[in-house]
């Protein structure tokens, strides 16, 4: 089936508006819940995949993850279901651009650079006291909505960790991302 074939179609009480983006894993549609008129984003499993135990597991990993989390910078889960023999999370829609997207127009200011980096930061230290490693962290992954939100996405490959154990090496990925926005760790400290 075909993207352009799959909008208007209706998944249970979801109508897809549109498709928002698709992975190795699965895909991203923009949906209408069809009883409460709430635009949300639902994320389906590659049907082909469905049969892969060791990604059909990963799926409800994600789904269990995202259920203990409520943080403002981490796109929330609204709930997960099966829909016509299909494992589905409705997922907060969140309206706006990839940070990668962004970078692409040109320069963030510093103060913008750095409110984002608070941000995501704040939300990996939310998943890391829930040993929660995202494991996957790069501009496409952030959206900035048009309020100006900073909201992570995509836990799809996140690994829980046993309590204690959390390593990440933070300090050569921020450095790496300031350089991406164009700024250096000394400018950042100073």
């Amino acid at each position: 089936m075909s993207d352009e074939s799959t909008i208007d179609m209706r998944m249970g009480d979801y109508q897809i508006l549109a498709v928002l983006g698709a992975g190795g894993m699965g895909k991203v549609y923009k949906v209408r819940n069809v009883l409460s008129d709430r635009v949300e984003a639902m994320k389906v499993l590659l049907p082909n995949l469905a049969g892969q135990k060791e990604l059909a597991n990963r799926f409800l990993q994600e789904i269990k993850v995202l259920a203990g989390f409520n943080h403002p910078n981490i796109a929330q889960l609204r709930t997960a279901l099966t829909i016509e023999n299909q494992l589905v999370m409705i997922m907060e829609y969140v309206p706006g651009t990839t940070l990668a997207a962004r970078i692409e127009r040109g320069p963030i200011p510093y103060g913008e650079a750095l409110r984002h980096i608070d941000r995501v930061l704040d939300a990996l230290s939310y998943a890391h006291q829930r040993q929660v490693i995202h494991r996957d962290i790069k501009p496409s992954n952030m959206m900035l909505t048009d309020d100006g939100v900073m909201k992570l996405m995509d836990f799809g490959i996140a690994r829980v960790s046993t309590p204690g154990l959390i390593y990440t090496r933070s300090a050569s990925r921020c450095t790496r991302w300031l350089r991406a926005l164009g700024l250096s760790r000394q400018t950042a400290t100073s």
